[in-house]
């Protein structure tokens, strides 16, 4: 079978279909060109911010515009959803606001990236498509969502710290447990990508544990302190009275407290004044009946 050759009428077409194509190439090109340098120190053409066009606007025109944005989105209301119940707040109360500088930047950059073709090929979609969208960045501050996290949230459960107790005639560490909240880095994430134009804004987050902030091992050093203090022959004293506290009474008398920077040995008062009268069980100070003496004018 004698291979196929195309005709002349087929190749005339093809010919007149490829330069068809081409020139429609050279044009496209040339109008993206075109429209790039007319575009030169602004916005490119279809570009949208916030759902609102901004193509064209110079850099000055456009930081006014995100100002105006920025100010509107402090006042966001965020409605934060969570396992056992969420809150809303405002965006400025969680630190939510937006990167002035960034988003300015962002959006003079859209469809000035990429590779050539690239390039050409998304300002010619986009003559088709509509706008293209350029993004409002959001900085947030981790430390005011944490705040407000511990102020609202409804089932926070704060953790308890380790403790000392006594266990076979001895005090010993006992270890804390964690609490809950709704966890704060996962709500960052989720209003770092939240869209600041909706009305409520809904943003979603987990829980996470709250550790204690001091360990068993702290209780336990703690507790060798108090053990310490119970074997030495603890003594108290009161006006010309002074007695040994016994050990198994001494370990009643005290109890971890957290403080700033480490668990503190602290006094029980309950037990103490329970025990403080069989321990002295006669009068420190005699006792005297009320009465009055008269010194001259005076009583």
């Amino acid at each position: 079978m004698p291979p196929w050759r195309p005709s002349p009428r087929f190749r005339r077409v093809a010919v007149l279909v490829g330069g068809a194509l081409g020139g429609l190439v050279v044009f496209v090109a040339a109008a993206w060109a075109l429209d790039t340098r007319a575009h030169e120190g602004k916005v490119l053409r279809d570009v949208a911010l916030a759902g609102r066009p901004v193509g064209g606007m110079s850099r000055a025109e456009l930081a006014a515009f995100v100002d105006d944005l920025a100010g509107r989105y402090d006042r966001a209301n965020i409605e934060v959803q969570a396992p056992d119940g969420g809150f809303r707040a405002r965006a400025d109360e969680l630190g939510v606001a937006v990167d002035r500088a960034r988003t300015v930047d962002q959006a003079m950059t859209v469809g000035r990236r990429g590779s050539l073709p690239a390039r050409l090929f998304g300002w010619a979609r986009h003559l088709v498509t509509g706008d293209r969208r350029a993004h409002t960045v959001l900085q947030l501050d981790a430390q005011a969502v944490a705040r407000v996290v511990a102020e609202r949230d409804p089932a926070r459960v704060l953790p308890t710290e380790p403790s000392i107790a006594e266990a076979e005639g001895r005090l010993v560490g006992v270890e804390g447990r964690p609490g809950s909240q709704i966890d704060p880095v996962s709500l960052g994430s989720s209003l770092s990508g939240a869209d600041l134009s909706r009305d409520p804004v809904v943003v979603s987050a987990g829980r996470a544990a709250i550790p204690p902030r001091f360990s068993v091992q702290d209780a336990e050093r703690l507790a060798a302190e108090a053990e310490a203090l119970a074997d030495g022959g603890f003594k108290l004293k009161a006006g010309p009275q002074e007695v040994a506290v016994p050990a198994e009474v001494f370990r009643r008398w005290v109890k971890a407290v957290p403080a700033e920077d480490r668990l503190r040995l602290v006094a029980e008062t309950a037990p103490i004044g329970g025990d403080l009268p069989k321990l002295f069980p006669k009068p420190v100070v005699p006792p005297a009946d009320a009465g009055f003496a008269v010194n001259g004018a005076s009583v």
